[in-house]
């Protein structure tokens, strides 16, 4: 029995038999540099069968939005005649259709790749998808990615048309030594409900051995002992049961044995998210994240742009509140609009609110996109990134001035997201200036243990159940003079809303599928009880210790998570 450590990539829990794909390389055939007139042959030729190979599995009807939005990527890559242009013009200057095409895509790469992005080297992975496409229409297909029976994929890196081509249905769970959280593979792996994860040595699995995979905690147990098995098998069917259970709280407030009421709601970055937001009764968004309506777009989005989702979002939770987060991107992730010198640290460097006042413009029209778009009066404005009381004070008096300019007469409440241990330590100070807080744990997790949270070789050290992390939130809340809320991973962790409602919070915010599971689960537990586990938790030592305390206390009341 081997234990393997990686990344939680898709939660959930898989067993079964793995099965190897190997990372089929283009064949290393050398095309005969004929005339350039073969040569661009050979390049239309490809691109061809791509759009056709492409428009083929497209007809899928059982891919998903994703799965569809990506394949359209890949085709309108292939028809980007600026690109295939400069291909082209390679060959004409003497290159083989090979030197071009590898070329021209590693030039396009390494653009991404320069602004040591995690987000943008994820993009890596398309372009690179693409680039193999081509060359393995010019050189001879590769293998099948066909399953006989199903399994847990193992793969040095599976990629968005790896994926797409699979039998969804023989796929229990997905393991990789490459690939983040913010992959399309990965996106598309929760999206299907499949156990995911990465970062992991898959040169310690052979085809054949019997795996337990742990999409939650990251763990991979290679032919586990019958005990774990059964322990994870137990797991998967207290999982299932409860998913059918949880669907009783459509509707439903979220109210603690003892009559605590905690406001659970969804955490929204996309159009996809906010109907699944509706789909399961959220009672408002507790963060409405922006940045996808920058990217893409080669100049500053207007506020008339930026407007019309968040009229969308604000209709849609009438009588709720929707907090919008502010712009929240920095070196490591920019849109194409926006440029400045490479920063060595780009997580400690010009990011979120930081990089909003300093380009004023981007902000101004943020801020008037949302005093516009406040027709029903439940937009809020959330500034990401805080860590200096003047920062919020600044940001107040532009919005102040920009609803004097535009004749609004009513101003939103504007709080802070609380991810800076700075930001933590001078809530009390924040609170003159802030309507509201919202712990963002994922960052302040990363903070407050130095720690990068995409980073696999500090994975072991990453983790929101640290007694610094659960130290750091409850001083938040206790010295706090104002509402405070966690929209960070923490809030949807079962072994930590326990904790989390025994230190006083009153609003959850969670991706949109987890909204009916917690709700769920504070059913079950009793605040009083909650207090006395928070109180022992703040003196554990270890995020270990911190589990065991709660998952004993599960264990006790009879309350399966």
């Amino acid at each position: 029995m081997k234990k393997l450590k990686g990344l939680p990539i898709s939660p959930g829990y898989a067993s079964g038999f793995a099965f190897i794909l190997k990372s089929e390389q283009p064949v290393n055939k050398k095309i005969l540099k004929t005339s350039a007139e073969d040569q661009l042959a050979l390049l239309e030729k490809a691109i061809s069968m791509s759009k056709t190979q492409i428009d083929e599995v497209m007809q899928n009807a059982s891919l998903s939005k994703t799965e569809l939005d990506i394949l359209n990527f890949q085709k309108e890559a292939l028809e980007d005649e600026s690109f295939i242009d400069g291909i082209k013009q390679k060959i004409v200057k003497g290159f083989s259709v090979e030197e071009a095409i590898k070329s021209s895509f590693e030039e396009a790469i390494e653009q991404l790749k320069k602004a040591k992005s995690e987000y943008l080297r994820e993009r890596v992975e398309d372009l690179r998808d693409i680039m193999n496409r081509l060359l393995d229409n010019i050189f001879g297909k590769r293998e099948s990615l066909s399953l006989n029976e199903k399994g847990i994929i193992i793969k040095d890196l599976l990629t968005p048309s790896d994926f797409a081509v699979l039998d969804k249905e023989k796929v229990l769970g997905i393991v990789t030594r490459e690939g983040g959280s913010t992959s399309h593979v990965a996106i598309m792996a929760k999206e299907r409900g499949i156990p995911m994860v990465s970062g992991v040595d898959i040169k310690k699995i052979n085809s054949g051995d019997f795996l337990v995979v742990d999409g939650y905690t990251g763990a991979v147990v290679v032919n586990p002992s019958q005990q774990i098995i059964d322990e994870y098998k137990s797991k998967a069917e207290i999982e299932r049961v409860l998913s059918v259970e949880a669907k009783k709280f459509l509707g439903v407030k979220a109210m603690t044995v003892d009559g605590y009421y905690i406001k659970v709601e969804a955490n929204v970055g996309n159009e996809e998210d906010l109907k699944a937001s509706a789909g399961v009764k959220a009672e408002g968004i507790g963060l409405l994240r922006t940045e996808f309506l920058y990217f893409g777009k080669q100049h500053v989005p207007t506020s008339d742009e930026l407007s019309v989702f968040l009229k969308r979002a604000s209709e849609t939770f009438p009588g709720e509140e929707v907090i919008v987060r502010t712009l929240d991107v920095g070196g490591d992730k920019l849109p194409p609009f926006m440029k400045f010198e490479k920063e060595t640290n780009p997580f400690l460097g010009l990011r979120g609110i930081r990089l909003t006042l300093r380009f004023k413009k981007i902000l101004k029209e943020q801020l008037n996109s949302i005093l516009t778009s406040n027709v029903n009066g439940n937009l809020k404005i959330m500034l990401p990134m805080v860590s200096d009381y003047d920062e919020v004070v600044k940001a107040r008096r532009l919005l102040k001035q920009i609803a004097k300019e535009t004749n609004q007469s009513k101003v939103p409440e504007l709080g802070i997201m609380v991810e800076t241990p700075a930001a933590a330590i001078m809530v009390d100070v924040l609170s003159e200036v802030s309507d509201f807080f919202s712990i963002g744990t994922n960052d302040l997790t990363q903070y407050v243990l130095a720690a990068d949270r995409e980073n696999k070789n500090v994975a072991y050290l990453y983790d929101d159940m640290h007694p610094a992390v659960l130290r750091n939130i409850n001083e938040v809340i206790k010295a706090s003079k104002k509402p405070v809320g966690i929209c960070g991973e923490l809030a949807s962790k079962p072994l930590a809303i326990p904790l989390l409602v025994g230190m006083g919070i009153t609003r959850l915010s969670v991706n949109p599928p987890s909204v009916l599971p917690v709700k769920m689960l504070i059913s079950k537990i009793k605040k009083e009880e909650a207090e006395d586990l928070a109180s022992r938790a703040l003196h554990m030592k270890s995020a270990e210790q911190t589990k065991k305390l709660v998952a004993d206390y599960y264990k006790k009341k009879g309350i399966k998570f």
